[in-house]
């Protein structure tokens, strides 16, 4: 019996954040540049991260640099989710079990009075 992909349903979750290289680190050739920003992402990708882009966030004040990082969602966060979609699902339903009700109701009470 093939083995059940434990990851399938996951969602993907997108983090930005401060990159753990600081702007004022980035110096030197090309090479020299590309190296330390591989290194970092070698680094985050070993964490468990699915992929890792490198951003700059320009202000007013300041520029800095910001990796954003996609992960998979955790276990816990899955079956949050799961448990979500089905109490929302299950409201759906009554509310749509319950309109009809009322719907129903106020038909025969209409009825009733156009037909006498």
């Amino acid at each position: 019996m093939p083995e059940k992909n434990k990851n399938s349903g996951k969602k993907t979750i997108e983090i930005t954040q401060d990159s753990p290289v600081d702007l004022t680190d980035i110096s030197g050739s090309a090479e020299e540049i590309f190296a330390t920003l591989k290194e970092a992402e070698s680094s985050l990708l070993k964490q468990g991260f699915l992929s890792v882009r490198f951003g700059i966030d320009y202000d007013y004040d300041y520029t800095n640099l910001v990796v954003k990082l996609t992960r998979l969602e955790s276990d816990r966060e899955y079956e949050r989710r799961i448990a979500k979609e089905e109490a929302s699902m299950k409201r759906a339903i009554t509310k749509a079990a319950d309109d009809e009700k009322s719907q129903r109701a106020l038909y025969e009470k209409l009825k009733k009075k156009f037909e006498t």
